[in-house]
């Protein structure tokens, strides 16, 4: 068993070897003594050792699992960063989630400077709303990219959380609006977390193609990008490098975006 802290949340969690399943355990520190429930990332073939360190400088702590049966080790990178803050993120959790909905559902109708008025035009409407959903999930740069409700935990509930919203974007922005193309690529994002693949394909590659054909200018540099690259991270899980290679080639290039940067009058909430 190793301790370090890998989500940079809550104080150190537990990484553990199970020899007879060939898998660790990470067990996520709650904050209150106690640790949530188990979940398993495969191993090789009889791991009995595991340690906690960044081995790529990249996204914080990584686990390396030393394997007896197969006689070698296991490196599983970690893809959970500190969390950060964003639009939409009213309790300052690093996600805009259900807490966030709820917050600003209590200040709907109101006009007293509540911190729910996201837009900033003085009132709490179907405007912040809109806004609200359309930056459901983990704020850029924290959480982990299949995490979708920022809870340190890719599990059933990223899943559900998705498929309860986007009936949401449907009812009040119908089938073709932008921000259902990505709801839908959300979506995508949590079956990928849970290596349902095929299934989550279907939904990446549908919002791929609705934001293509929907997006306002001002959004085309932002949105479309995060798309490509939930994609390229489908395909990387997958184990099809070439199908990765061919969307992550679709990703501008720094250069690109700055040249594509619309004006800031050009930036306005659609």
């Amino acid at each position: 068993m190793a301790v370090g802290d890998l989500n940079g949340i809550n104080g150190p969690d537990l990484a553990v070897a199970n020899i007879d399943s060939d898998d660790v355990s990470v067990l996520l520190n709650q904050g209150n003594g106690t640790f949530a429930v188990a979940v398993n990332y495969d191993a090789g073939d009889g791991p009995f050792s595991v340690a906690i360190g960044d081995l790529d400088g990249v996204g914080g702590p990584d686990l390396a699992v030393a394997n007896l049966s197969s006689d070698d080790v296991s490196v599983l990178l970690n893809l959970c960063v500190v969390p950060g803050s964003c639009t939409g993120d009213l309790d300052g959790d690093g996600a805009v989630n259900v807490v966030d909905l709820l917050l600003l559902l209590g200040d709907f109708g109101t006009c007293d400077g509540s911190p729910a008025d996201i837009d900033g035009d003085g009132c709490v409407t179907v405007l912040d709303l809109l806004v609200l959903l359309g930056n459901f999930g983990p704020c850029p740069g924290s959480g982990c990219p299949w995490d979708v409700n920022g809870d340190g935990v890719v599990d059933q509930t990223d899943l559900q959380q998705v498929l309860d919203s986007l009936p949401i974007h449907i009812r009040i922005l119908g089938e073709n609006h932008w921000r259902t193309a990505e709801a839908r690529s959300l979506l995508g994002e949590a079956l990928t977390g849970l290596e349902r693949y095929e299934e989550a394909e279907t939904h990446l590659l549908d919002g791929h193609a609705g934001l293509d054909a929907s997006l306002p200018g001002g959004r085309r540099t932002q949105k479309l990008p995060s798309s490509i690259d939930r994609l390229v991270r489908l395909y990387d899980a997958w184990g099809k490098p070439e199908k990765a290679a061919e969307w992550r080639a679709k990703l501008p290039t720094e250069q690109e975006a700055v040249a594509s940067d619309p004006p800031a009058d050009e930036k306005q909430e659609e």
